[in-house]
């Protein structure tokens, strides 16, 4: 008698050993459907990070631009995004990762600005779309939103949520410390 051994499937066709499938129409197919079912807590059964993961490095490859778009658009607003997924979209062209680049809260400065200086002008425009856009990467970018200049300047009081447009240390004002 031999005993049967199950592995986590997504969706039924794609377990870690699985080669995946080289039709992009079917890799488009089945890694939107993932992604829905990663984002949405409600699909069940439900897609653990684990699985996307697998997933994406085995189908993403294989996925077409407006597919890819799609993913880019579904992930972006989730903090549950890998992180690495997140970075990988981003650096597609902005027609194909900008939803990432504007929104996705899993996306550090170091990250915006790491991508911004490989990919150039066409991505530091989209990540200077940000609303989350800090100060020091603001500066690196060239961006001289009002906003920005003001809370520079000491002016503008940025929202507790927003701690990115503190001032740089060489604004702040000298603290002596007596003994």
């Amino acid at each position: 008698m031999q005993i049967q051994t199950s592995k986590p499937a997504i969706l039924g066709y794609c377990d870690q050993e699985a080669m995946p499938c080289t039709s992009p129409e079917k890799a488009d197919e089945r890694l939107i459907s993932i992604c829905s079912r990663f984002v949405d807590p409600a699909e069940r059964p439900a897609i653990t990070r684990e699985q996307l993961n697998i997933a994406f490095s085995k189908l993403y490859a294989f996925t077409s631009a407006l597919a890819r778009k799609e993913i880019g658009r579904l992930l972006a607003a989730s903090l549950a995004t890998p992180r690495p997924i997140a970075v990988r979209i981003s650096m597609e062209p902005v027609e194909i990762g900008g939803k990432m680049l504007r929104t996705s809260p899993v996306l550090g400065q170091l990250d915006l600005l790491r991508i911004a200086k490989a990919l150039g002008d066409a991505h530091c425009r989209t990540i200077a779309r940000r609303k989350d856009l800090g100060a020091a990467l603001a500066r690196q970018l060239g961006v001289e939103s009002d906003e920005i200049k003001l809370a520079l300047k000491g002016i503008y009081k940025p929202r507790i949520d927003h701690p990115a447009f503190l001032p740089p240390a060489s604004q702040l004002p000298e603290i002596s410390i007596e003994a």
